[in-house]
């Protein structure tokens, strides 16, 4: 089988060669929750190179609001009533 490089978390893992021939030279991801992460991935790239590349930055490329994400905020609701 062959072998490949998670984009996500860099774990290597072994692929169907069914999927290794629809995957035309990219790599898979090695799970459901790397899968799920991969287009955030790719988003922070694309504004990182936005930041960073003046060139990138002029072309006309569609608004995106981004958020971060945040660590879990505390229970903010009071349970005083209860």
């Amino acid at each position: 089988m062959p072998i490949h490089f998670c984009p996500v978390c860099g774990a290597t893992h072994k692929v169907h060669p069914i999927l290794h021939t629809l995957a035309y030279g990219r790599q898979l991801t090695c799970s459901p929750r790397c899968k799920t992460a991969f287009s955030r991935v790719i988003c922070w790239r694309i504004l990182a190179k936005a930041a960073n590349d003046p060139a990138f930055a002029e072309m006309h490329l569609p608004e995106i609001d981004v958020k971060l994400p945040t660590p879990a905020d505390p229970i903010t609701t009071s349970a005083s009533g209860l």
